[in-house]
């Protein structure tokens, strides 16, 4: 009796011990998983929004050069698209430039005040002005209206590339070429950065 009796107070002792370095560890852990998170999520929004400015510069750089008379408005358009994303291929598309690391899926594009495509890897030329996530939220007009307000990030869901039965939550900072009325964007989906 007394052997049952101690081995059910070192039983419990144990399981005490170890309920109190288990879960501060596990507090601990959970905390640490956010900070990160929430870090990696920051850094990957300044990526797209240093990508954004950086295209912005570069329209800039092309304008004055057709300010000079040295390049068509079309030619100077046409070297943004490139830059940005590639040259256009037979069947209409824009290979993703992997210069810019926007995570596995993400990329820079490229849409006019009606909500058109005008600089895409896929749908370059297509009209998406009506188009809505998952949730019923018209993304392309929150871009345009961020981008035109000086510029910011739209969180959306969409199918991802290569499973469209599986919805993820994007991200895509906006902002407005004050030279051609262009809204540079790049996304991603969130996933990408952690």
């Amino acid at each position: 009796m007394k052997k049952n009796f101690q081995f059910t107070i070192r039983l419990k002792l144990m399981t005490i011990s170890f309920l109190l370095l288990t879960i501060p560890l596990v507090i601990l852990g959970l905390l640490s998983y956010q900070k990160t998170t929430s870090s990696l999520n920051k850094l990957g929004e300044t990526k797209l929004k240093n990508s954004v400015e950086m295209t912005i510069e570069l329209i800039d750089a092309l304008n004055k050069e057709v300010e000079k008379g040295t390049l068509s408005l079309e030619e100077a358009q046409e070297q943004v698209k490139v830059a940005i994303l590639g040259e256009k291929n037979a069947d209409g598309k824009r290979p993703i430039n992997k210069n810019f690391d926007l995570g596995e899926n993400g990329y820079i594009f490229i849409i006019n005040q009606e909500g058109t495509f005008i600089g895409h890897p896929a749908v370059e030329g297509r009209e998406s002005w009506n188009d809505e996530d998952s949730k019923g939220v018209k993304f392309i007009q929150k871009m345009i209206k961020t981008g035109n307000e000086g510029g910011g990030l739209t969180y959306y869901e969409w199918a991802l590339p290569d499973n469209e039965n599986r919805i993820e939550k994007k991200v895509a900072y906006s902002k407005t070429d004050p030279h051609w009325g262009w809204v540079v964007c790049a996304g991603t989906y969130l996933m990408d950065f952690n």
